[in-house]
């Protein structure tokens, strides 16, 4: 009947390179499997994967095949995204996450680690696992008495998800853009058994999902599974639970749809016009009034090198 809402213009950048994305994995967990598969698949992701339980004699999964680990800044600096699914330690030091860490502040690169029950404890406890943890969007603490050993713990009670009212609004979460039919599937997701023990989410982070086990509690608040957030110029995801093949169970297009949808955000950083040139960032996304806002530059040459300058002058504009 009203004919002047029917259309509407919009600029729109077509960008045909697909999604660099490297996949380390400590050992080949179901997790593992059927994500590589996904990503292989997909036709807007080039994943290279890196299976350190892998004969050396075999050869490495992905659609461009790799060899080694990237062992220099030019080498890692080929890829959009890094996924850490529960790494075994003994291949990567200290040195490789200051070049991860680099990779990710200044190259605007993407990084999501996946805690599993083999290496996650014995990672964050080595000295290299300091700089992961400065990388990620969440606060870390002791760790409690039931995850003391995790291969000797068996968990035998499955604990439903929640959906927090952030990750009901971010694109990852929406698995259905009805946000009554999306809560309902979140509801009907098989749950989880296993996680990781961490404190609260850094600020400026968006938790995602939570537990809901009322033991898990740490400060009043929720323990958190699914956390994105900035480091620097690119984005980071914290996610402390396995398992998530068995979603699969329910429907492939809901696990795919998270994962594709989880890639896309943790790329964005890479896709941001002049993503390579100098910029400017904030360490959090939304501040209250008084609050102290911290702002940092990255200043390159023409040649993409990093310059070091004693003094910056800026100005900010009320917009």
């Amino acid at each position: 009947a009203i004919t002047v809402d029917n259309e509407k213009d919009a600029q729109t950048e077509i960008l045909s390179k697909s999604a660099r994305v490297l996949l380390v994995a400590g050992t080949a967990t179901w997790d593992y499997r059927i994500l590589q598969t996904l990503l292989f698949r997909d036709k807007t992701i080039n994943v290279s994967c890196w299976l350190q339980s892998m004969d050396i004699d075999m050869m490495q999964e992905g659609k461009t095949p790799i060899n080694k680990l990237p062992e220099n800044e030019k080498e890692l600096f080929e890829y959009d995204v890094v996924i850490l699914l529960d790494p075994n330690p003994s291949e990567i030091d200290e040195k490789w996450f200051e070049m991860l860490q680099k990779f990710i502040e200044e190259r605007k690169g993407g990084l999501m680690y996946i805690a599993g029950p083999n290496y996650t404890t014995k990672t964050f406890g080595m000295l290299g696992g300091q700089k992961l943890k400065e990388l990620m969007p969440v606060h870390f603490t002791k760790q409690q008495r039931e995850h003391k050993d995790f291969m000797k713990v068996t968990f035998e009670t499955q604990w439903l998800f929640h959906l927090t009212v952030e990750g009901q609004s971010h694109y990852i979460g929406k698995l259905n853009n009805d946000n009554n039919i999306n809560r309902e599937i979140w509801k009907n997701l098989p749950g989880i058994y296993w996680s990781y023990p961490i404190g609260e989410a850094k600020a400026g982070s968006k938790i995602l999902i939570e537990h809901t086990d009322p033991k898990l509690i740490y400060k009043e608040k929720n323990r958190p599974l699914f956390v994105t957030g900035v480091f620097g110029g690119g984005r980071t995801i914290y996610m402390g639970f396995n398992g998530i093949w068995r979603w699969r169970k329910n429907s492939d297009k809901y696990f795919d749809k998270f994962w594709i949808q989880s890639i896309r955000y943790l790329n964005e950083g890479k896709l941001e016009k002049d993503s390579g040139k100098s910029n400017l960032y904030t360490n959090k996304e939304k501040y209250i009034v008084g609050e102290t806002i911290s702002i940092s530059a990255k200043i390159y040459d023409d040649f993409g090198e990093g310059l070091k300058l004693e003094k910056l002058t800026g100005k900010i504009f009320k917009g």
